[in-house]
């Protein structure tokens, strides 16, 4: 099917601080795939079952899970309104407990994960403070089964790769134009602000009909706890064989062009080029 023109709105979720030189100054959660749609709270399921309570909040399905954190639609019982919670749970190194609780598989698990755990409440705090139209938002931070879980706005919607897979035509140059735009606002701010976004991949942009698109965190996680990046999109500063180069709001520009030309369906660049 091909995508009707101004139908694409983004998606949205590491950052990097510079001092305006370029250089720094001092993951993330990808849809349920076909081959695992386990029932949540099953054996084979770590991902917390519908009707279970985190705080306030009412667990209701499984909206995306990753390497390092699940991401679940919740009922915010006092308030009768609809959150994305999203679940601190590196699964390489911890496991779900039969109480809920999230364990580290071994002791040294948790002193390993530490640095994660830091980085997932750090970029929590940035993302609450920061209040960028177009950057989902952080409302609160709960800790809770031993973990900690992200409180923000539950935008239904897509991501840019699941669009992607279900639309095999060319995108219309009127929604291509209109998903850049909508990208490059948010951008633009945390640019102005001496940040740079630095994980521009299509699973951390969120698009729905009649909304504009979302960028997604800046996987801070990933990167504290030494999880690769993706070359296709990641320019070569960003990457270990590049990472004495300087980074500023050029590395982003990079990875948004190869974002457009994975949305217009095109191969993707040579990695680092």
């Amino acid at each position: 099917r091909r995508l009707p023109a101004g139908r694409v709105r983004r998606v949205a979720e590491p950052f990097e601080r510079t001092d305006g030189s370029g250089r720094p100054a001092a993951d993330e959660p990808r849809p349920p795939s076909s081959t695992a749609a386990l029932a949540p709270g099953s054996a084979r399921d770590p991902a917390l079952p519908p009707g279970a309570r985190v705080a306030g909040y009412t667990i209701d399905s499984v909206l995306a899970r990753g390497e390092f954190a699940i991401v679940y639609r919740a009922t915010d019982r006092l308030l009768r309104r609809h959150v994305a919670l999203k679940e601190y749970f590196p699964q390489t190194f911890h496991e779900r407990a039969d109480d809920g609780r999230i364990v580290p598989r071994t002791p040294d698990d948790e002193v390993v994960t530490a640095a994660g755990r830091q980085a997932f409440i750090d970029e929590a705090r940035l993302l609450a403070h920061l209040q960028i139209p177009g950057l989902l938002s952080v409302i609160g931070l709960v800790d809770a089964n031993d973990t900690l879980y992200r409180v923000m706005p539950y935008a239904p919607g897509r991501t840019l790769a699941d669009w992607r897979h279900a639309y095999s035509d060319a995108i219309e140059e009127t929604a291509l134009r209109r998903l850049l735009l909508d990208l490059l606002e948010p951008l633009e701010q945390l640019h102005a602000a001496n940040l740079v976004h630095g994980y521009l991949l299509p699973e951390q942009v969120m698009v729905a009909e009649g909304r504009r698109a979302l960028l997604l965190g800046f996987g801070t996680v990933r990167r504290a706890l030494h999880g690769a990046l993706d070359p296709t999109y990641a320019p070569i500063e960003q990457l270990p064989t590049g990472s004495h180069l300087p980074r500023g709001a050029w590395s982003d520009l990079y990875s948004l062009a190869a974002l457009a030309r994975f949305a217009a369906g095109l191969q993707p660049a040579e990695p680092g080029a």
